[in-house]
């Protein structure tokens, strides 16, 4: 099947993206084929348990005890206080939903599909499947290890360790003794159950201090718009990021207010843009905000004739919010995906470990 998928790629018939992720199916059927006789279906979900990894759990925990008895304490008693205000998060966006104040569609599943960049669908975001994969690795290995540690430190017995899948989403377990842990004050149940989502939580911190230290990478590039329909900007089907005006660098609302002002109907200027080659969040001062990255090798040049404002009577030249800065990434457009990848491995730990902590079973909040 691999051959016949790369026969179809050198000729031409299937795009790499496609090809990759197909074999990335092939090989998630061949594991778990390979590994069939120690699967078995727990209704839809295929569940394979085992013992290996739990001397692993054992010696990490006893290493250090009294840190880790600690640092979940810690966990315990900041993840009620956010179980309960995302909770009220989620009621309150669903109360918007059904009076229609806002609509549904900024939620959704994180899947992995034949993608270079993210592609939103009615209630999904597809991402390319490799990072897909590193995100969820990135999640699950400290989620489940968070468990399995809290409860060798609180002596409570782990009975195995496994993942599961379901269609193509893996997941993993740390399968506690729960008769054991039953006996267990409610103080050691909670540092047990908020153990997992807390490791996310404090790994979505350390990513957000990473992005936000990434910002110097950033170089302010010029000004994304959206285009007025019959105006001068329409007439000659401006595209891209206005860079500059007349040699005069562009780099805000600001600079693009000011330059316009010095101008008056019918005057005409020359326009140097740049094409956007995609959309990224810019941590910039620790806020996330939209912009788009560029390619420095894109640039192009353009003539136009200012039209007269309808209202003002200022010079016109037909572009509108949103506006939304370009940048320019220091390293190189083609080395940007790294960029991309601790991003989505932020928006994985955080989003999951909130979602985790929902007082609904199975998880763990529940």
């Amino acid at each position: 099947l691999a051959a016949v998928l790369l026969a179809l790629f050198f000729n031409g018939t299937i795009s790499l993206d496609l090809l990759s992720f197909l074999l990335f199916l092939v090989v998630i059927a061949t594991v778990v084929y390979a590994d069939r006789r120690k699967t078995k279906f727990e209704g839809v979900i295929l569940v394979r348990r085992s013992q290996r990894g739990i001397n692993f759990i054992k010696k990490t925990a006893d290493k250090h005890p009294r840190f880790w008895n600690g640092f979940y304490t810690v966990g315990a008693i900041v993840s009620i206080p956010i179980m309960i205000f995302i909770s009220y998060l989620l009621l309150e966006n669903a109360v918007k939903i059904i009076l229609g104040v806002t609509k549904a569609g900024a939620v959704g599943l994180i899947l992995p599909g034949p993608t270079s960049g993210i592609v939103a669908v009615p209630g999904a975001f597809i991402l390319p499947w490799w990072i897909w994969v590193i995100g969820i690795a990135f999640v699950i290995i400290p989620h489940e290890m968070s468990h399995g540690v809290m409860c060798r430190v609180k002596r409570v017995g782990i009975k195995s360790v496994g993942w599961l899948l379901l269609a193509i989403l893996p997941g993993a377990f740390v399968e506690q003794d729960d008769k054991q842990l039953k006996k267990k004050p409610r103080s050691t149940k909670i540092k047990v159950y908020a153990a997992g989502s807390f490791a996310n939580v404090v790994l979505a911190a350390v990513l957000f201090l990473i992005l936000s230290s990434m910002s110097v990478l950033f170089t302010p590039a010029g000004l994304s718009y959206t285009m007025i329909d019959s105006s001068p900007a329409d007439a000659v089907n401006l595209s891209g990021a206005i860079t500059a005006i007349n040699g005069i660098p562009i780099r805000n609302i600001g600079d693009l207010r000011g330059v316009l002002s010095e101008f008056s109907p019918g005057d005409a200027i020359s326009i140097t843009t740049v094409q956007n080659a995609q959309v990224s969040p810019i941590f910039l001062f620790g806020a996330p905000q939209p912009g788009f990255i560029v390619n420095p090798s894109n640039y192009s040049s353009t003539t136009l004739t200012l039209g007269e404002h309808p209202q003002s009577g200022q010079a016109f030249l037909g572009i509108g919010e949103p506006f939304i800065r370009s940048y320019v990434f220091t390293p190189g457009v083609d080395v940007f995906v790294l960029y991309m990848l601790v991003f989505y491995l932020f928006v994985f730990s955080f989003g999951i470990g909130l979602a985790n902590l929902l007082p609904i079973k199975p998880l763990d909040g529940g």
